[in-house]
């Protein structure tokens, strides 16, 4: 028996040369319940993404046809082996059209539809179409909630029925289709149905006695034992979406689905051996990209989004285009040796133009430089508050795939510039963004990067300084991207003097230097012997340092800010690489050095700035944030060390915070601490003396009536004057004033004998 294109109502009227006479639908025993009607959430996309194509072809959309139906035709009943859910769905369309339309006959040849072993199911079918219209316009369930419920207050409606999965199941999808189709010209939509074969599907008869029982050929041909997984009806529902508006496209895309996509994606299956769930990560991935493309957002289920990307969108046959390459573009390739031509996970002295991937804090990102394979893994998974595959990653993904479709020139160089833009853009990259971001990706790969507009603007400025500097300098080329490959400096450099006399060494210095992370506090110790190294937070009174962080805050210290920003930094840092340059001793005996050495020059000069306090008193380790806020010039005393980034966490004076840990009486006075912008005092527990930090020294305040006396001696011994401050010995010094004595150890002598005395 061949097989031939018809409708469904044609099903019964039609007379096709050599195929059987079908005057009834019967749904057999061994198929499943109507499975469309479910109301889990799965179903219901795929039962909206049906309606949605079937609501097209009959509302002067393309016409559509729902691929084969095979079943067994025994004496004029059609017996379903596959189609079983499609033909349910027209049945109950093809009623509610008619029903609406008001072109119901209990004898029309396309009611004959029933259930083989399912008594229920099969009376409610009978007493469906047999159902009267009202007469008017109204619509007979216009004052209730649904037409389900309209049915189930109907007299032939028996209660048991509400137990009946398969009726269940019918009444769901009537109120979807009322839902879809209740605001149209039923009978426009009745003749696109009927007249105009909008819908149609081939029937292709099977022959049981040469291909045995219908039982034997359903469990070979549906192989039922198990459910449709969400691929297996995204790839159907989509085929079928792709196919209405471009045939041909569609066949191809069916073929490939299951031909040579399937093949490249094999390598990839999980552990079920199955590759739905990697397909279909990659498929969000392009259907992402295109949708911000488009300028548009990505919300909303992946197969409504994919058929208004490639199907139904103005640009749809473009995206079709991309999505064909992009896929394409993997067939027979080795994907892995591919990405390891392009990448490395450690800066690589033998290939330095490789690009270094660096991981990403809480996204469990594979080891391997594989982004084709990490997408298929974790695309869309979330992973502490992130996504696993991150925006970068994804960025990255697509600047390799304008690479194999549009055959970009100097890749390595674009790719590098690339990252190192993405890696200084962790404040930029967000999720709303993405559409301007592809396009500066796109700008990247192709053209200018003045013209990148959503990225690090600071970056961009520091890969002209680079372009600028191999220009006049290009053997120093794989220096420098070794220098870029830095784990703290992820492709920025602002933080380093460009300077072709010296940037070799200064290099090799900055990897001696910051080899070893134990030893960053000696670093930070050390460059402040050299100058203030802080970088100012824009919009704030903050200052960051280093400090006792690891490798991520003296990143966010390097990296962050422009050329202006990191001038201090940049000064500081180049003398003490020339330092570790010209020294051949272990690194961290040398940072001692230095600092010691410092340290007594400037008590020998008796020139004590708040620089000489923070490292004779080890003050840029007490926080764990690096960050001090100071209240007044450069040379303020007044610096409060922040334990967190608000200002109002917890907070410590600087100058108060040493004079408490050189005590050799703690217990007496409490800690200088805060958990408010209030600037902290250090108070004596007797007396409850609160002793302030200024410029000038220390101001004290009055102490309870009884210690009066005692307060009064303390301070003429210490020379305290009515005004109540304990004044630092201080000399001009550029302008300012600077101590010329140990404020510190004033401020513990004065405790000391305040305590003594019994305040």
């Amino acid at each position: 028996m061949r097989s031939h294109v018809t409708s469904y109502s044609d099903l019964f009227s039609s007379r096709v040369p050599d195929t059987p006479v079908v005057e009834r639908i019967e749904i057999p025993l061994i198929q499943r319940d109507y499975a469309q009607g479910r109301e889990s959430e799965s179903v219901r996309r795929i039962r909206n993404g049906f309606l949605e194509v079937l609501h097209r072809a009959l509302t002067g959309g393309e016409d559509v046809g729902l691929d084969f139906v095979y079943g067994a035709v025994e004496e004029g009943t059609l017996r379903p082996l596959d189609g079983q859910q499609r033909l349910t769905t027209l049945f109950r369309l093809n009623w509610y059209l008619s029903f609406r339309a008001n072109t119901l006959n209990r004898g029309d040849s396309w009611t004959s539809f029933s259930y083989a072993t399912r008594p229920g199911a099969r009376l409610f079918c009978e007493r469906l179409v047999r159902c009267e219209r009202p007469d008017g316009d109204v619509i007979p369930w216009a004052s209730m909630r649904s037409l389900s419920e309209w049915i189930q207050d109907q007299a032939w409606y028996l209660a048991t029925w509400r137990h009946d999965p398969t009726i269940r199941s019918m009444l769901v999808m009537l109120d979807a289709i009322d839902e879809r189709f209740g605001s149209e010209d039923h009978g426009v939509a009745w003749t696109r149905l009927v007249r105009e074969r909008a819908i149609t599907f081939h029937l292709l008869p099977i022959d049981q006695s040469v291909l045995g029982s219908g039982e034997e050929l359903y469990v070979r041909m549906n192989s039922r034992g198990r459910p449709l997984t969400p691929f297996e009806n995204f790839k159907a529902l989509f085929e079928h979406e792709v196919s209405s508006v471009d045939p041909e496209k569609g066949v191809e895309l069916a073929k490939k689905f299951d031909g040579e996509w399937a093949d490249v994606f094999w390598i990839y299956r999980g552990d079920d051996d199955l590759i739905d769930d990697e397909f279909l990560r990659q498929l969000g991935f392009l259907t992402d990209i295109c949708q911000w493309l488009d300028g548009g957002t990505t919300d909303g289920e992946l197969l409504d989004r994919a058929s208004n990307t490639f199907a139904r969108g103005e640009r749809s046959s473009s995206h079709r285009d991309f999505l064909f390459r992009s896929l394409d573009t993997w067939i027979g390739c080795d994907v892995g040796a591919l990405f390891g031509d392009l990448f490395t996970r450690a800066h690589n002295r033998s290939r330095p133009e490789l690009v270094t991937l660096f991981p990403r804090r809480g996204t469990g990102s594979l080891d391997a430089v594989d982004l084709f394979e990490a997408c298929c893994r974790r695309y869309g998974a979330p992973a502490a508050g992130q996504r696993e595959f991150s925006l970068q990653d994804t960025l990255l993904l697509f600047a390799v795939l304008l690479h194999r479709t549009e055959a970009a020139v100097d890749v390595a160089r674009r790719l590098r510039v690339l990252r190192n833009m993405l890696e200084a853009s962790e404040n930029e990259l967000r999720r709303e963004r993405m559409p301007q971001h592809v396009k500066d990706v796109e700008q990247l790969m192709y053209g200018e990067l003045d013209d990148v507009t959503s990225l690090n603007s600071d970056q961009r400025e520091d890969e002209s300084r680079k372009v600028a500097f191999l220009q006049d300098a290009p053997d120093l080329k794989s220096c420098l991207l070794e220098l870029e490959d830095h784990p703290i400096l992820r492709g920025c450099l602002t933080c380093i003097e460009l300077d072709s006399s010296v940037f070799e060494r200064r290099v090799t210095a900055f990897q001696r230097l910051f080899a070893d992370e134990a030893s960053y506090p000696q670093v930070a110790d050390a460059l402040l012997t050299f100058g203030d190294f802080s970088r100012k937070l824009q919009g704030q009174a903050k200052y960051l340092f280093g400090g006792r962080g690891g490798r991520e805050r003296w990143r966010e210290l390097m990296t962050g800010g422009g050329e202006a920003d990191l001038a201090g930094l940049r000064g500081a840092l180049g003398e003490l690489l020339d330092e570790v340059a010209t020294s051949d001793c272990d690194v961290s005996i040398l940072l001692d050095r230095l600092k010691e050495e410092w340290l007594e020059s400037a008590e020998d000069a008796r020139e004590f700035s708040w620089r000489w306090y923070f490292v004779r008193y080890g003050l840029l380790h007490v926080g764990r944030t690096g960050m001090v806020v100071t209240d007044g010039g450069s040379l303020s005393y007044r610096r409060r060390i922040l334990d967190a980034t608000r200002l109002n966490g917890r907070s410590w004076d600087a100058i108060l915070y040493a004079i408490w840990r050189a005590c050799d009486r703690p217990s007496s006075v409490e800690e200088p601490c805060v958990w408010t912008t209030n600037q902290p005092v250090l108070t004596l527990g007797a007396s409850e003396i609160a002793i302030g930090s200024i410029d000038e020294g220390f101001t004290l305040s009055e102490p309870r009536d009884q210690y009066r006396e005692i307060f009064d001696s303390v301070c003429l011994q210490h020379s305290v004057g009515d005004d109540r401050v304990l004044r630092i010995k201080q000399r001009d010094y550029e302008g300012e004033r600077v101590d010329a004595e140990d404020r510190v150890m004033r401020g513990v002598r004065f405790i000391t004998d305040a305590i003594d005395a019994g305040l």
